[in-house]
């Protein structure tokens, strides 16, 4: 389960709730911590801000003709967006970014976003296949690639993925 499942999840467990008393509260934490720590989120700052989330939703009351569940929804949005920070607005230079991690954690459809994300702002956007392992990882992020139109490189069959970024790296700044 993905971080924001996890907070759907949670949060509707708290607003299908019959009555949101302290033991509503309490199991809305759990679930919240639980979401929170198996996204890596440092247990203290787990703990803070379920603690937060606690005290001003059992003590404060929501304005009238506020119901009780969006009130503490809202606090929690609230709160969450404190711990995140209001927005981000990455850095826009040129610039090479490798996607490393576990297999099933995002990374191909992660690259052909970013890819996309870059060539829109006007910058020269390029994915190279470098996941030897996988079997069909050439093709997947190939037409990922071709989806978000832009420029792809892979050398199919080859076992050796510093020599495919290395090749990929030198075709796309021919390119320029």
């Amino acid at each position: 389960m993905d971080l924001g499942e996890g907070l759907r999840m949670a949060i509707a467990r708290l607003t299908n709730a019959t009555i949101i008393d302290s033991k509503t509260i309490k199991e809305f934490n759990k679930a919240l911590q639980k979401t929170l720590l198996s996204a890596d989120v440092e247990v203290q700052l787990v703990f803070s801000l379920t603690k937060t989330i606690e005290e001003k939703a059992l003590k404060s009351k929501p304005p009238k003709g506020l119901p009780q569940r969006d009130y503490i929804t809202n606090i929690v949005y609230e709160e969450l967006v404190k711990l995140m920070g209001g927005s981000y607005t990455p850095e826009l230079k040129p610039k090479r970014i490798i996607l490393a991690g576990l297999y099933g954690s995002g990374k191909t459809t992660t690259a052909a976003k970013l890819a996309k994300f870059y060539q829109d702002r006007g910058f020269s956007a390029g994915l190279i296949c470098c996941d030897v392992s996988r079997p069909a990882a050439y093709e997947q992020l190939e037409t990922l690639a071709k989806q978000a139109n832009v420029a792809f490189f892979g050398i199919k069959g080859e076992s050796d993925a510093a020599k495919i970024a290395k090749e990929g790296v030198k075709r796309f700044q021919a390119k320029r």
